[in-house]
C-alpha cells in the first residue's frame, strides 16, 4: 500500500512528498522553490535539476534526523515513543520527521 506524506517547512510550506510504497521510499520535491527551502542534503540534486530522491538517499536522510542506534539511552527513548525495537522508519514517523537541524516535518496525506 502506498503511503504519502507532505514534507513541510515551517509547518506550512509544502516542499515535496515522501512516498513509502511497500517499504520502498522516495521523495518527490516540489519544483520552483528557493534552494534553501529544500533539505540541505538534497541541494546538489536540486541544482542538477533532479527533484526525485531515491530510496537509499531517503533512508540516509532519515538516519540523519533520528537518534543513532548506538545511543546509550535508546531504550528509554524507544519506550517514550511507544516502540519496542529500533526501527528508523517508525522512529521517523513518531517524531513526524522533525530534527533539531531544520524546521522540516512530515504530515500524512494518504
Amino acid at each position: 500500500m502506498l503511503e504519502i506524506y507532505h514534507l513541510l517547512r515551517s509547518a506550512s510550506i509544502e516542499i515535496g512528498e515522501l512516498h513509502n510504497n511497500e517499504g520502498t521510499l522516495s521523495i518527490h520535491l516540489k519544483k520552483g522553490l528557493d534552494l534553501l527551502q529544500y533539505p540541505a542534503l538534497f541541494h546538489g540534486e536540486v541544482e542538477k535539476g533532479n527533484f526525485y530522491i531515491s530510496d537509499d538517499r531517503v533512508r540516509y536522510w532519515i538516519s540523519t534526523r533520528i537518534f543513532p542506534p548506538e545511543r546509550m539511552d535508546r531504550r528509554d527513548i524507544l519506550k517514550d515513543l511507544g516502540l519496542d525495537k529500533y526501527d528508523p522508519w517508525l522512529i521517523f514517523l513518531k517524531i513526524k520527521g522533525s530534527s533539531t537541524r531544520d524546521n522540516i516535518t512530515i504530515e500524512r496525506v494518504q
